[in-house]
């Protein structure tokens, strides 16, 4: 029996390609797009619909989290009590969640179970009943969250980034303000989800193992309501960042202080995206990253820190982000822009950049295990009308980036300064 030598790492190898699963795509419903991700073993089918109904597409930015949140609290047929225990008995459970730019619902159903959890999920889809009754009840909760929510300094200074860096009346970076709560009404909700939750406003993402029988099911028994002459469009904005630079939200109380440097950044349509990916996991991105090793492990200022390029459907933006004790506040901002600038000043090592690409691989491989998370991965280039060829130029961006490129890119995006400070907390 051969014995393992613990004294010695594994040996690794890079990835030279991926096989990627492309999606069968068919229509059902008049023309709804369904994509099809057939590559389960288990008898388990994750059915996703995504609609173009995100905060932007309502005058308010609390609408459209609360439309979709109430699709669970009753049909016109059936109270919340009753949806909810016919979706358990068959052992199946619903996921909803808005972002800025699309809703979504999601069914998790094992697939003997898919016909009858289908027609419970289509249900709670197009017939919701806004019963003011659990509207107040579900306006309550979220307004408790909300007050619990504001006394966070990280709170304070996510919010106020998307202000200084968006604007403040632009749809990515509007806020949600308490008397907002109290305007909500059914009515609204109602018509925004006649507005958008139609069947010329979504698509759909059905994962697992998908026989012949599910196929035949959605074919045959899915509907999306269709409301004709509604609109389902929005303006796009230009954004309005901040003309002052530093930003401090005070809490007075605050034993920390949660801090964001950033700025507005291409997105993921944008050619240097994969770049900057590259670029922002070496500076924050993973928990080697230079960021970490500097204000957690040398200096001990905080527990964790770490950066973000993140794309949006219209825009991006990058954000280094921590928390520290209000003591250290100006000494982490010194230590960010200093790790900020060095990217600027020069190359990165051979040795830490093949540690970054090993890294960024193996979480790429992660990304596509199983038929969810492969799912997950369709919809995070099909949201941005692109296709698997995007995975394709990942791989090969992070295997054939250099030094040189790296350092380019800091030099074009990271200038310390076009970057916006926000501080919460003490100061």
């Amino acid at each position: 029996m051969e014995t393992i030598n613990r004294s010695k790492a594994p040996d690794y190898k890079l990835i030279d390609k991926i096989n990627i699963s492309k999606p069968e795509i068919l229509k059902i419903n008049n023309n709804i797009p369904l994509f099809v991700l057939n590559s389960g073993t288990e008898d388990v089918v994750r059915l996703e619909i995504v609609f173009n109904a995100g905060s932007k597409y309502s005058e308010s930015p609390l609408i459209s989290s609360v439309t979709n949140a109430m699709l669970y609290e009753g049909t016109k047929t059936l109270s919340s009590k009753e949806l909810s225990e016919k979706i358990d008995f068959f052992g199946a459970y619903v996921m909803l969640n808005a972002d800025r730019d699309y809703a979504q619902a999601t069914l998790y159903s094992l697939g003997k179970h898919f016909a009858k959890t289908l027609e419970l999920f289509t249900d709670l889809i197009n017939n919701p009943s806004f019963a003011e009754h659990e509207l107040n009840i579900l306006l309550e909760n979220k307004v408790q969250k909300y007050k619990i929510d504001e006394q966070k300094v990280k709170t304070l200074s996510a919010k106020k980034f998307n202000e200084v860096v968006f604007g403040k009346k632009h749809y990515y970076g509007r806020n949600i303000q308490l008397p907002h709560f109290g305007l909500i009404n059914s009515q609204q909700l109602n018509d925004f989800h006649t507005r958008l939750y139609n069947k010329n406003n979504c698509k759909v993402i059905i994962s697992g193992k998908i026989t012949d029988n599910i196929l035949k099911e959605l074919q045959n028994n899915f509907m999306i309501n269709d409301f004709e002459n509604v609109s389902n469009s929005y303006v796009l904005q230009n954004i309005s960042p901040s003309t002052q630079k530093k930003h401090f939200v005070e809490k007075a109380d605050a034993v920390q202080s949660s801090i964001r440097i950033g700025k507005p950044m291409v997105n993921k349509n944008h050619d240097d995206f994969i770049g900057l990916q590259i670029l922002n996991t070496i500076l924050g991105g993973y928990f080697g990253s230079r960021l970490m090793s500097n204000l957690r492990e040398d200096k001990g200022y905080t527990y964790g820190v770490g950066s973000v390029v993140a794309s949006l459907v219209d825009y991006g933006f990058f954000t280094t982000v921590c928390e520290v004790g209000s003591d250290y506040t100006k000494s982490a901002i010194t230590e960010i822009y200093k790790e900020i600038q060095r990217l600027i000043d020069e190359p990165v090592g051979l040795d830490e950049l093949e540690r970054v690409k090993n890294y960024m691989l193996g979480d790429f491989l992660r990304s596509f295990d199983g038929p969810f998370a492969q799912a997950e991965a369709f919809r995070s280039v099909n949201d941005f009308n692109l296709d698997e060829k995007y995975f394709e130029k990942f791989l090969e961006i992070v295997k054939t980036i250099t030094p040189n490129k790296i350092q380019q890119l800091a030099v074009k995006y990271l200038q310390p300064h076009s970057m916006y400070e926000i501080v919460a907390g003490k100061y």
